[in-house]
């Protein structure tokens, strides 16, 4: 078994040899594992990043009543592979989610978080245009339709909120998240203290930050 990844000095984890092999462009690999869990680095930092943002879109439709949130995929195979394997376990075995006299609508596009709604949508030009939303996170945006996902972010123009969320495993400098990264302003953004009045960098922890019942185990 085998694993490789990176934009550049990637290393091939083996069992039995750690290779360093020309540095090519990749993409994004799947573990056949149902938690889907990898390491990578010198330090083999545990990698999770479509678990953790899937948190993240759940928990804010369950923090914000009266919201939409877009999750966008690649393609069909790759959101339903998603939603069959994570999201509707996820969702269906925990009680933050689930609120005693309530049958919220549940199903592989619409996922009803109490009053809010999580939309799972794959990255067709019908799909882009059929939904307005407050908060549109884009998965694997180096595998999607560039132009499509300018369309559906495109969807919160009536929305209060706005807020975008892209993340992906990088392919070329200069393309999709990179090009995302490079035309950010790359800043920090702090927040003054209400009762100290110095700035401060946030923490988004679980002393400051908390869904009840919602657990930190991600697999």
């Amino acid at each position: 078994m085998t694993v490789s990844g990176g934009l550049s000095g990637q290393l091939i984890f083996g069992l039995e040899r750690i290779v360093k092999v020309t540095a090519v462009p990749v993409r994004c690999l799947t573990v056949a594992h149902p938690s889907h869990l990898f390491l990578c680095g010198r330090s083999l930092i545990a990698t999770h990043n479509t678990e953790v943002q899937v948190r993240k879109a759940l928990a804010i439709a369950a923090r914000n009543p009266h919201r939409t949130v877009l999750f966008t995929l690649p393609n069909e195979d790759m959101r339903k592979r998603l939603y069959q394997t994570r999201v509707e376990q996820l969702v269906k075995n925990t009680p933050a989610f689930n609120p005693m006299g309530q049958k919220p609508a549940r199903s592989i596009e619409i996922t009803q978080i109490l009053d809010s709604y999580m939309l799972m949508l794959p990255v067709t030009e019908a799909a882009a245009t059929s939904q307005p939303a407050d908060v549109v996170f884009n998965d694997e945006v180096d595998l999607s339709d560039q132009p499509l996902l300018a369309l559906f972010n495109s969807r919160m123009q009536g929305s209060d909120w706005r807020m975008s969320q892209r993340f992906s495993t990088p392919t070329y400098d200069g393309f999709g998240i990179s090009a995302d990264f490079d035309l950010s302003d790359q800043h920090h953004y702090m927040y003054r203290c209400p009762r100290c009045n110095h700035h401060q960098i946030p923490e988004f922890n679980r002393k400051f930050v908390t869904v009840p019942k919602l657990p930190d185990n991600l697999s």
